[in-house]
C-alpha cells in the first residue's frame, strides 16, 4: 500500500511538472506569435506609409513641445489626469488637473520655456515658434502667425467646451487602450522630432498622439514605437544650430538658440507643478456647484 500511493506522488508531481513546464513553453510560444504580429503590422505600416520612418523611444525621453515629460520622474497634465480619474472614477472634468492646468497655465511667450531654466532670451518668438521655425521643414512665419493658443491642446487658456471636449477622449481613450490593447498599425503612431545634442543624448517632442503617449505612460509602457512626420523634421541637431531659421535671418543669437534648445532636456515639467500649484484640489465653491449640477 505504501508503496502504491509513494508511486501514484511521484507520477501526481510528473504530471504537475510536465502540465508546467507545457504551460511556459505555450506562454513563450504565445509571446513570441505577439511579437512576430506586432513586427509584421509594423512593416506593412511602413511600406504602406513609405515616407514613415519607425523607431522604439523611451518613454522617459519623451516630452511635449512645451516641455512637460512623460517620463516618471516629470509631470504631464493629461498623466495626472488619469491619475486622478483612477483615484475617483467619478471626477468631474472642473474638480480636474485639466482644469487648473488650463487655468494656471497660459505662456504669453515661448521665453517663458529658457525662462523655467533661468535663462532670460532676448528672442522672445510667438506661441508654438522656436529658434529653428515650428518643426515644419517649410516653415513660414506668415502662416505661423495665425496660430490661435485658445485652440491648442498643450496650454491655456481654454473655453469651457475644449475643457469637457478634451477630457472626454482623453478618459474615453484610456478606457479603449486599456480595454483592447494599442494598436498604433490601425490608428496610427505616435508622431514626432528628434532632439540630439553633441554628446548624443536624445529626446522625442511629440506633436502627434499626446493623448495616446499619456495612456501608455499611465499603464506602465516603458518604450513606444514612434514615427516622424512627413514634412516635418526627423531630427534636430545642436550642432546644426547655425541652419536654424531664425539664427540664420539674424533673429536670435546662437547663445539664445540654444538655450530653447537645451531647455528640452532640462525641464519635465516638475518646475511648474510646484511654481503654480497644479496638483492644489482645492475647487472653488461656484466650479463644485457646476460639477454638481452636471452630475445631477
Amino acid at each position: 500500500m505504501q508503496l502504491r500511493n509513494r508511486l501514484m506522488k511521484r507520477a501526481l508531481r510528473l504530471v504537475v511538472s510536465a502540465e508546467s513546464t507545457l504551460q511556459r513553453g505555450v506562454t513563450a510560444c504565445l509571446a513570441g506569435l505577439g511579437r512576430l504580429r506586432n513586427r509584421l503590422h509594423q512593416t506593412a505600416y511602413v511600406v504602406k506609409n513609405r515616407s514613415s520612418v519607425l523607431l522604439e523611444v523611451p518613454v522617459a525621453a519623451c516630452i511635449g513641445p512645451l516641455g512637460f515629460s512623460f517620463g516618471h520622474e516629470g509631470w504631464h497634465h493629461l498623466l495626472d489626469l488619469l491619475r486622478e480619474y483612477d483615484q475617483d472614477p467619478s471626477l468631474c472634468p472642473e474638480e480636474s488637473a485639466l482644469s487648473r492646468f488650463y487655468e494656471r497655465y497660459q505662456p504669453s511667450s515661448m521665453a517663458e520655456l529658457p525662462e523655467h531654466t533661468g535663462y532670460v532670451p532676448q528672442f522672445r518668438p510667438a506661441f508654438f515658434e522656436y529658434p529653428w521655425g515650428n518643426f515644419r521643414l517649410d516653415y513660414d512665419p506668415e502662416i505661423s502667425k495665425k496660430k490661435n493658443q485658445e485652440r491648442s491642446r498643450f496650454c491655456g487658456p481654454a473655453s469651457e467646451w475644449r475643457l469637457h471636449s478634451d477630457f472626454d477622449q482623453t478618459i474615453r481613450l484610456y478606457k479603449q487602450i486599456r480595454r483592447t490593447g494599442y494598436r498604433p498599425w490601425r490608428y496610427g503612431f505616435i508622431g514626432g522630432v528628434l532632439l540630439r545634442r553633441a554628446n548624443g543624448e536624445e529626446r522625442f517632442v511629440v506633436l502627434e498622439g499626446n493623448h495616446r503617449l499619456a495612456v501608455l505612460a499611465r499603464l506602465g509602457a516603458k518604450r513606444v514605437w514612434v514615427s516622424f512626420l512627413e514634412g516635418f523634421y526627423h531630427v534636430l541637431s545642436e550642432s546644426d544650430v547655425d541652419q536654424w531659421y531664425f539664427v540664420r535671418t539674424g533673429a536670435c543669437t546662437v547663445a539664445d538658440a540654444l538655450a530653447y534648445f537645451n531647455a528640452f532636456f532640462e525641464l519635465n515639467g516638475q518646475e511648474r507643478l510646484v511654481k503654480l500649484r497644479l496638483r492644489d484640489a482645492r475647487v472653488p465653491p461656484e466650479r463644485k456647484r457646476r460639477c454638481d449640477q452636471t452630475e445631477r
